[in-house]
């Protein structure tokens, strides 16, 4: 299954979220517009334009990871200023965020998977679904709320692990086993999950970092 993960961080927190290859594209051809997304919900807006089923996969999935949470006993979101602390200190330096090698997608799911297959926003939700009083970690879609949260975060999901720190305007490959991320390019546009004939094309704008 050719998914990765995708950590966003903006001046309100930390989301996380697993998703198919082409959503990396779609992500930074969307930091690539003018005018440069200052936020969460901008980025994610920005990249749909691309990929049109990417805003709702996440916005739905994180609005099922809140309803998890608050059914858990838990009665706010928001990242511990000591964790948002040791996460910015950690993204400062991306040599220091270790390599591991790709996370199973079956352990993902509690089940195993012997065959790779392509896998849309939407059985990603539902599987998110099923997830109620399993590991608020363990979710497709998640906010980093504690520490077992920010180590899901960090942790390559099959082809790799790309963290997006939209403040700093860094884009930071720890693991990338799609390919080469390039500054210019063109990717193909997906509806609804499904490739389409037509191309974009974006230039990411110098004040972007990517490393490595």
């Amino acid at each position: 299954m050719a998914v990765m993960r995708y950590t966003l961080i903006d001046n309100s927190g930390t989301i996380s979220f697993i998703a198919p290859w082409n959503t990396l594209k779609a992500l930074v051809a969307g930091c690539s517009r003018k005018p440069a997304p200052e936020d969460l919900l901008s980025l994610l807006e920005a990249a749909s334009k691309y990929d049109s089923g990417l805003q709702e996969y996440v916005l739905n999935g994180l609005a099922v990871f809140d309803e998890h949470f608050r059914s858990a006993g838990q009665d706010k979101t928001e990242l511990s200023p000591q964790l948002e602390k040791e996460l910015r200190e950690l993204l400062a330096k991306s040599s220091d965020i270790p390599e591991r090698p790709p996370v199973a997608e079956g352990e993902i799911f509690g089940q195993p998977q012997e065959e790779e297959v392509e896998i849309t926003y939407e059985e990603l939700l539902e599987k998110q679904k099923q997830l109620r009083g399993v590991a608020l970690s363990r979710h497709p879609v998640l906010r980093v709320t504690d520490d077992d949260t920010r180590r899901e975060s960090l942790e390559p999901v099959k082809i790799g692990l790309v963290i997006i720190n939209i403040p700093a305007k860094r884009i930071i490959q720890v693991q990338n086993s799609y390919g080469v991320l390039k500054r210019s390019d063109r990717g193909r546009y997906f509806e609804n999950g499904q490739p389409t004939d037509r191309l974009y094309f974006y230039r990411l704008p110098s004040a972007w970092s990517l490393l490595p």
